[in-house]
């Protein structure tokens, strides 16, 4: 049956099911005791009612039966104790809403029969924080990031019991008392008698404020205490009992943690694997603190520690908290947008010391507006998706004819000097440039946008996809490629500009300046483009066969192999063919996104050699799509926010630079197109290197792609 709270219904579970379901009290359904608490882990029939209300008048048959795992808290009523008096007024604080709380362990329902109290409590699946601490591997999963958040997640459950309308007191704060919930959130568990404890069980002495022994009074600043403890022991990643600080100090942690916070020698106690880099941490935020947040975290656990009048309150808490994990995002966010050898590329300029004296977000600034080095005879800047582009002085060039070119001083150039070239119009590529903007937009952080510009030169229907940014928020799109090899002052072109793409550019207005000729320079995309359609090539190891092409070795890996799996049979029409070496060939049925997902086995490959990967491939004669370029990030590399664009369809000059790649024709009559590019031993793991690269079209669907597999040469 169930019982009426105020504002939220309990249930009532029979003795005889949590008999059943613990096997009369087993003891190895036990994961933790107290002096007058016994707690069981089992299984239970709930019967749960949609609606919170009243429940008069219903019956298990009109509520819906939900079997959960939970935690079963036992009270001894022992003679002379207060247990019976504590029962119910735990039962009475968890019938009001107001208590509930995301971390703080629920109250499902209880169970009150002849001598038996019993509350039934919900189960974190993921154990209890000091099963972590006092594993082998301890924290060792856990990032900076991912500490903080569970930090913040305890206190913000104290702080819900601290200022509720009883304002209760846990007085058992510690690890054994703080569960995990299946994504790793943190719960407080098994409060509400707590207040009523002797000195004896309050818990273990390493948890409990100092000012309580003299008094014998719990407070909520006794809590805080017991919470900085767990704070530096979430930051040390021990249990703060544990032999390590017990030979020091009988106290444990909390006094050898503000010693090593005041004389500055913190690194004897931090976790270790806070600060070892390892390769798995390239695919992970990064877990080494950053100084501004490890400095603003030691500093609230210190306050935490300290004299019970200079505490601070829970929320004081949370506040600095939730600051020092803005201060690691923030740094975080900046760190993976530098390159790896920034310091020693500062360490090239006039200004070296910044590398150490500026913050990340200020050096990635500088790098990006650009920065003199090597004796200011080279310009290094960052481009917005992390490409290092490098302008040397033209004082560094050979001239064949001393006479072509005067020196002189330009205020605005990035050098003192530049070369000033004579009568240099004569035979130059020239590009024909529309500049425009459109009604409203304003100036994006990248520096190319896809706009998919279809216009007409003549009879002839033309693309330009990519836009860029000029610094006066106008964009500009090459239109046309020429060389200048005529002696006529002007060259007249007329262009009809149709459409741009809806999806990426609306339907709004455009204003257009003239046409304007330029030299031009195209940075690489910056669009991730999401998706409704999504198929993936898996396979967990692959065999290659090999091929010889004019004395070179080639390893061939087919379609068939890499791709034919239980999965993908239905996102692919597979076909026998004698047109290739492969038996089958898989036509790609409607999608917008792909990927590669595979294994090979390095002894195929020629070892510490650079390779390229082909993609081998023809186009259906139904095939209408795939005129637009396709996006190739390498998932691998997640720190690496570099991108490859790849066309199946061989595009226009005007859209084409050092990063596009472009399809070509084999001697097989297939076509052909470099995907990725690697070295084999670098990319090595347990004798295989792992492919995974994620295709993305721009515009339209991929059906219509005959893939007939994948090629591997050394370049």
């Amino acid at each position: 049956m169930l019982t009426k709270g105020e504002t939220m219904v309990l249930s009532r579970f029979q003795l005889s099911d949590i008999e059943l379901a613990t096997n009369n009290f087993d003891a190895t359904y036990c994961i933790g005791l107290d002096t007058d608490i016994k707690v069981y882990k089992a299984g239970l029939d709930d019967f749960v009612n949609s609606i919170s209300s009243s429940t008069e008048g219903m019956n298990k048959g009109e509520l819906s039966k939900k079997h959960i795992t939970v935690a079963i808290k036992c009270t001894i009523n022992r003679k002379g104790g207060r247990g019976k008096q504590a029962f119910f007024e735990e039962l009475e604080m968890h019938s009001h809403t107001s208590y509930k709380h995301p971390n703080i362990v629920s109250l499902i329902g209880f169970c009150y029969e002849v001598d038996k109290m019993i509350l039934v409590y919900e189960h974190a699946s993921k154990s209890s924080l000091d099963d972590y601490l006092k594993s082998v591997d301890g924290m060792k999963n856990y990032t900076w990031t991912q500490r903080l958040h569970m930090c913040l997640e305890i206190a913000r459950g104290l702080n819900h019991l601290h200022t509720s309308p009883q304002r209760i007191i846990h007085g058992d704060i510690k690890s054994a008392t703080i569960l995990l919930g299946m994504n790793h959130e943190a719960k407080i568990a098994y409060y509400g008698i707590s207040k009523h404890r002797t000195n004896q069980e309050v818990g273990m002495e390493v948890y409990a404020d100092p000012e309580y022994e003299t008094t014998g009074k719990l407070e909520r600043h006794s809590d805080v205490y017991s919470f900085g403890v767990v704070l530096f022991e979430i930051f040390c990643g021990r249990v703060a009992y544990s032999p390590v600080y017990m030979k020091d100090n009988e106290k444990g942690l909390a006094p050898i943690a503000r010693m090593c916070v005041n004389d500055g020698s913190i690194e004897r106690i931090i976790d270790p694997k806070l600060i070892e880099e390892t390769d798995d941490d390239i695919l992970t935020s990064n877990r080494r603190p950053n100084n501004d947040s490890l400095n603003r975290f030691l500093k609230v656990a210190c306050q935490c520690l300290g004299e019970a009048a200079n505490r601070a309150t829970m929320q004081m808490v949370i506040n600095e908290l939730e600051i020092a994990l803005n201060f690691h995002k923030y740094y975080e966010i900046w760190e993976t947008q530098l390159p790896e050898d920034y310091k020693e590329i500062i360490q090239m300029s006039k200004d070296p010391e910044i590398s150490s004296t500026t913050n990340r977000k200020d050096i990635y600034d500088i790098l990006s507006k650009g920065i003199l080095i090597q004796e200011d005879k080279v310009w290094f800047s960052l481009g917005s998706n992390g490409e290092r582009n490098k302008m040397v002085s033209a004082s560094q060039f050979s001239y064949e004819n001393h006479r072509s070119r005067k020196w002189r001083s330009v205020p605005e150039s990035r050098f003192d000097k530049v070369a000033e070239l004579l009568d240099n119009s004569y035979g130059i590529n020239y590009g024909v440039h529309l500049v425009f903007k459109f009604h409203g937009a304003r100036k994006n952080v990248a520096k190319r946008m896809y706009v998919n510009l279809t216009y007409k030169m003549g009879n002839e229907t033309l693309h330009a996809y990519f836009a860029t940014w000029r610094e006066d928020e106008w964009m500009t799109i090459e239109l046309y490629r020429f060389l200048n090899h005529k002696e006529s002052d002007t060259t007249d072109f007329e262009f009809l500009i149709k459409s741009f793409s809806r999806c990426y550019c609306g339907n709004r207005a455009i204003y257009v300046k003239p046409e304007e000729n330029t030299l031009m320079e195209v940075p690489q995309p910056t669009n991730d483009i999401p998706f409704d359609k999504c198929c993936i090539f898996t396979q967990s190891l692959l065999k290659l066969f090999k091929r010889r092409n004019k004395g070179k070795q080639y390893y061939m890996l087919s379609a068939n192999e890499a791709f034919c799996d239980s999965f993908n049979e239905k996102l692919f029409d597979w076909k026998p063919t004698t047109k290739s070496r492969s038996q089958k060939v898989g036509e790609l049925l409607s999608t917008q996104v792909f990927r590669i997902k595979c294994k090979i086995d390095s002894k195929m490959l020629l070892q510490d050699t650079e390779h390229s990967c082909y993609l081998v491939f023809k186009l259906s004669e139904k095939c209408s799509g795939l005129h637009c370029p396709v996006i190739v990030r390498d998932l691998r590399q997640q720190k690496n926010k570099q991108i490859e664009v790849v066309y199946f369809r061989s595009p226009k000059p005007w859209n084409v630079d050092d990063v596009n790649r472009i399809p070509q024709e084999r001697e097989d009559g297939w076509m052909e197109v470099c995907v990725w590019k690697f070295k084999s031993n670098n990319e090595l793991q347990n004798d295989c290197i792992s492919i995974n690269l994620k295709f993305v079209n721009y515009e339209g669907m991929m059906s219509g792609l005959i893939v007939c597999g994948l090629e591997f040469r050394p370049m």
